[in-house]
């Protein structure tokens, strides 16, 4: 038996049980059993992959959902690269928090700096955290791509910025001049299925997982995916949508 940790929380549409069921859907042709889901502190999960193809399935679900790529304080190694993702937005108006791992018996969190935020995303510009969150959506549970910039094990307290890579990602939607939205709490089957009732299929390019319950819409140009968010939330009652729109972007930066 192994025992596999995510950095995926079971929320929005998606159920217990459903969100088991789509593991071993993952898992179909290998012998082995995905169960005894366990939510641990904030919502993460953890899951027991048992049988003959256990190691091989473990490291395919690692792949698939989204999982940690640190386990212990020890482990934050400076200008290191890992996942991560953001939690509930918090009061402060200086940093924006990220889950980046998962240890024995607690979520490992990391913070970036507001000033960080300004220099990858706005040209350094002096603007406030919850604009620029808001405008990125750097939300609950939208994962990211972070580098460590310092981390201390004894305080447990760790830096990081945005990746290069997730930089660019910003910057190529931006180019793009398309609208998208980002989607939050179910699966891809079943937002799929709410264009299609919905009949926006000429609204709409493509639809790219993330991670296993977080997806990017990418609207068709001149496209408004505000205007889309009635239409799928009709369909979608408990998922969460958020705009992310080039054109408020630029007005905003200039």
């Amino acid at each position: 038996m192994i025992e596999v940790v995510f950095l995926q929380r079971i929320y929005g549409q998606v159920s217990k049980r459903r969100f088991g069921g789509c593991l071993n859907e993952i898992c179909r042709g290998l012998e082995v059993e995905v169960g005894n889901i366990t939510i641990l502190k904030g919502g993460w999960v953890k899951v027991e992959v048992t049988g003959e193809d256990e190691a091989v399935a473990a490291n395919f679900l690692k792949e698939r959902v989204y999982s940690p790529t640190i386990t212990d304080w020890t482990g934050l190694h400076q200008f290191s690269i890992c996942n991560g993702k953001v939690t509930s937005p918090a009061s402060s108006k200086t940093e924006t928090v990220v889950v980046i791992g998962m240890g024995p018996s607690e979520m490992i969190s990391a913070f970036i700096p507001l000033r960080r935020l300004q220099t990858s995303l706005v040209d350094g510009r002096k603007f406030a955290l919850k604009r620029i969150t808001s405008l990125f959506g750097l939300v609950e549970d939208f994962p990211l791509e972070v580098r460590i910039v310092a981390a201390n094990s004894h305080t447990q307290r760790c830096e990081v910025k945005l990746t290069e890579k997730q930089t660019s990602i910003y910057n190529d939607w931006i180019k793009s001049s398309v609208d998208r939205l980002l989607v939050f709490g179910t699966l891809e089957k079943n937002l799929q299925r709410a264009i299609r009732r919905q009949k926006l299929h000429r609204d709409v390019i493509n639809v790219k997982p993330i991670t296993l319950l977080e997806h990017v819409l990418t609207c068709k140009l001149g496209t408004d995916a505000a205007g889309l968010v009635p239409k799928l939330g009709a369909l979608l009652p408990k998922v969460r949508l958020k705009v992310f729109s080039p054109r408020s972007i630029l007005r905003f930066i200039g």
